[in-house]
């Protein structure tokens, strides 16, 4: 076909993900978060728990201002509408629970296959002073356990992620003054941790994941100030509407046409991003053998191998002939002429 021999990109600049974190205090955590990297990946807002109070905060939250607000040691009177991270409290409501403190919890198991444990390395993590193992709601996944319980978790909620983790960084002890619950902070896999807290409750995957789309399949869309829609330019010129789903995201499905979109924000005049669809498979392009061959009943491994195969001399032998034949032809047909 002609439509898969080109193919089409759209270049945007990286959006960054827009990131509350409200805290009475946490050296470690606002470390990490003004890195350069972090600045790389989001725009970063860090105000104290009497922020919560605020109507500033209270409009923000209802209105997506945000992508994920990070909560430490603290909680809302009720959620917002974006991603949280949960910092050693529980979020508002009756889904989530807790069972008793328990002290120095041991880690067993990670679940590694989630984005937000991705190279995440938590042999590396000696203590935790107390923690409360959590009870998780229904549809929700334990990313960390321990012999008492799950400590981080994650749970959907009407269209947006909660994360929970329920062990502090920074604790209270009785005289109020504050101590280290956890040497976690000075571990390797810390900044990794909320570099993919930054990364996937962010959004920022979801534009990774729009790199290759085919006809057909939906695109999720996302803007960098929230707006109630956006219209959408195919290629062939028509324009569509989309209005704003969960998660501050705009899902587009009229993706038949192949070629360059447009995207633009509310009443923008401007093109705010393009994304492209192509008809290709990136495993039609992925000509090497395979490491390993999935067969019915067994996993085949390749290997290199030096295989015997026959040479057959006869046509050799019959080019040969030929050229004696000829010789005799033309020696005959000489000596009938002398």
């Amino acid at each position: 076909l002609a439509l898969d021999n080109v193919a089409f990109v759209g270049l945007n600049p990286r959006s960054r993900a827009q990131v509350l974190l409200v805290t009475p205090q946490n050296d470690a955590l606002e470390t990490v978060l003004r890195t350069e990297f972090s600045k790389t990946l989001a725009d970063i807002q860090v105000q104290g728990t009497d922020y919560l109070a605020s109507d500033t905060y209270k409009q923000q939250a209802a209105s997506s201002v945000y992508d994920v607000i990070i909560y430490d040691q603290c909680r809302p009177d009720s959620m917002p509408a974006c991603n949280t991270y949960f910092i050693g409290e529980l979020p508002p409501g009756d889904r989530w629970s807790v069972e008793e403190k328990q002290s120095l919890p041991q880690i067993i198991d990670t679940e590694r296959t989630h984005p937000l444990m991705r190279y995440v390395e938590m042999g590396d993590l000696k203590m935790i002073v107390e923690a409360q193992p959590l009870v998780i709601p229904a549809g929700g996944t334990s990313l960390l356990e321990s012999h008492v319980g799950s400590l981080i978790a994650i749970a959907p909620r009407d269209g947006f992620e909660d994360l929970v983790q329920s062990f502090s960084i920074v604790g209270i002890d009785e005289k109020q003054e504050r101590f280290a619950n956890t040497d976690w902070p000075i571990r390797v896999s810390f900044p990794v941790f909320i570099g993919n807290v930054l990364t996937y409750l962010g959004g920022s995957l979801i534009e990774a994941n729009q790199s290759f789309t085919q006809p057909g399949q939906p695109v999720t869309l996302r803007t960098d100030n929230p707006v109630e829609e956006i219209t959408v330019g195919a290629p062939n010129g028509e324009s569509y509407r989309i209005p704003r789903g969960a998660s501050n995201t705009f899902v587009f499905g009229q993706t038949d046409t192949v070629g360059t979109y447009t995207v633009k924000a509310g009443d923008d005049k401007d093109v705010s991003q393009r994304f492209a669809v192509n008809l290709f498979d990136v495993v039609e392009s992925n000509l090497p053998p395979a490491e390993i061959l999935q067969t019915k009943d067994d996993d085949i491994q390749r290997a290199a191998a030096l295989q015997v195969k026959r040479r057959e001399g006869w046509k050799l032998l019959l080019i040969a002939a030929l050229i004696v034949l000829l010789i005799e032809w033309y020696i005959y047909n000489r000596r009938v002429y002398i």
